[in-house]
């Protein structure tokens, strides 16, 4: 998952402290460090270290160039400010609808007082005049009355964050289920219609339908596979469920109006799309349903771990924390090398016995050149038929513990 979160709460509230309590450091942003880099330390009229007076101007601009920065490159994000308005809260929510981010406030319920005695002992350049606290105080009640309102998620700790989105730890399923798991389609809608033919006329019971990313580039068809996409996630009757794939960060620029910036994508992809004139705003509906990965858990079979780029371990995904570093399951965690027989050779050595992993991004080539069968190993299935090069649409099937390879 793509997130970003604010931290709420006076000064000396103790938000600092609970981000380094829970080793979030180096995901953290503050525009007082900011302030610091641009100005360093100033001297009061006691000689001691404070706050400079900042440009709070250019700080801001800097600040959110940072976050813009961080969300282009897919990192988990904490911000480490007051964020007692309204206005500084949605200024981040704009900025992370356009990136797919989900926005999670983390509100430091400490008590005025508290606040007050705690800063009285901070060192001198953390001090703020007890004033300016007591006014950010009539703040910090305004703002709690005003985050039901927002599209943001309260959270208490980290672990509400990686199961927001299920409002579980991960997807349950059945072993009489039948999921079906698609492999990079790169707009070659012919293959992907045949095997949804298919799809629809089986006989399976309890269908899921999960699809791998990279939907678009390099094919003919780049628009009616997005429309055809675009109609599944739309239609209540599929349980379906959609990754983002390194291609897709085109979507995202191309459906908000944003600088473009992949060659590929302007000169083919992007006429194709251009001839709908409606697309963009569903786009935009489709984008915000995408997931980074995705955890299927049975107390019968396998545990299923369905990501884009392939990753090499699979602790972190079931403790919840992948959320921390989604450019490393969107782009595998081996990027930019790429060795996925590596990647897949890990990820059996060091996962655990009952876990599986499902990704496509870059198959596995023989030592002729010739992509290797799907089934890396037992452990991994990599979905990446090229497709878009004469290869296949690759589909794993899997029902009652077993796995069938579709080829389309």
């Amino acid at each position: 998952m793509k997130a970003v979160l604010l931290m709420c709460g006076l000064p000396g509230s103790g938000k600092s402290t609970w981000i380094k309590e829970n080793k979030l450091e180096p995901y953290s942003i503050s525009r007082d460090n900011l302030r610091l880099l641009y100005y360093g330390p100033l001297y009061n009229k006691y000689g001691l270290e404070s706050m400079p007076y900042a440009s709070e101007k250019l700080v801001y601009e800097e600040y959110m160039r940072i976050v813009e920065m961080r969300m282009r490159n897919n990192s988990f994000i904490v911000l480490d400010n007051t964020h007692l308005k309204v206005s500084s809260i949605n200024s981040i929510v704009n900025l992370a609808e356009y990136y797919g981010y989900k926005v999670f406030i983390k509100v430091m319920d400490t008590s005025v007082t508290e606040c007050l005695r705690r800063n009285k002992g901070r060192e001198s350049i953390k001090f703020v005049p007890e004033e300016v606290i007591i006014k950010m105080n009539r703040d910090y009640k305004n703002i709690l009355n005003e985050l039901n309102k927002l599209p943001v998620g309260l959270v208490n700790g980290m672990s509400k964050i990686s199961s927001y989105e299920f409002n579980c730890d991960h997807i349950p399923y059945l072993k009489s289920d039948t999921i079906y798991i698609v492999g990079d389609i790169h707009g070659c809608y012919n293959e992907l219609s045949k095997f949804l033919d298919d799809f629809e006329s089986s006989n399976d019971k309890n269908k899921i339908l999960v699809f791998t990313g990279d939907y678009i580039d390099r094919g003919p068809e780049n628009l009616k596979v997005i429309n055809k996409l675009i109609n599944i996630s739309e239609d209540n009757s599929i349980e379906s469920y959609f990754i983002e794939g390194n291609h897709e960060k085109s979507l995202y620029q191309y459906s908000y109006l944003r600088e473009l910036f992949s060659k590929e994508f302007i000169d083919k992809t992007k006429p194709q799309l251009d001839k709908d004139p409606d697309l963009k705003l569903r786009l935009r509906s489709f984008l915000s349903k995408l997931h980074t990965h995705l955890l299927f858990k049975s107390e019968f079979t396998s545990n299923l771990v369905v990501c884009h780029g392939g990753i090499s371990w699979d602790k972190n995904v079931f403790d919840g924390n992948v959320f921390m570093s989604p450019e490393s399951v969107i782009k595998g965690s081996d990027y930019p090398n790429g060795d996925m027989s590596k990647i897949a050779e890990d990820f059996n050595n060091i996962c655990s016995s009952n876990s599986i992993q499902f990704h496509g991004h870059r198959p596995v080539f023989d030592e002729s050149g010739v992509i290797s069968h799907a089934r890396t190993n037992q452990s991994v299935v990599n979905l990446d038929g090229h497709v878009d090069q004469g290869g296949h649409l690759l589909v794993a099937k899997v029902n009652n513990g077993n796995i069938t390879i579709l080829k389309y």
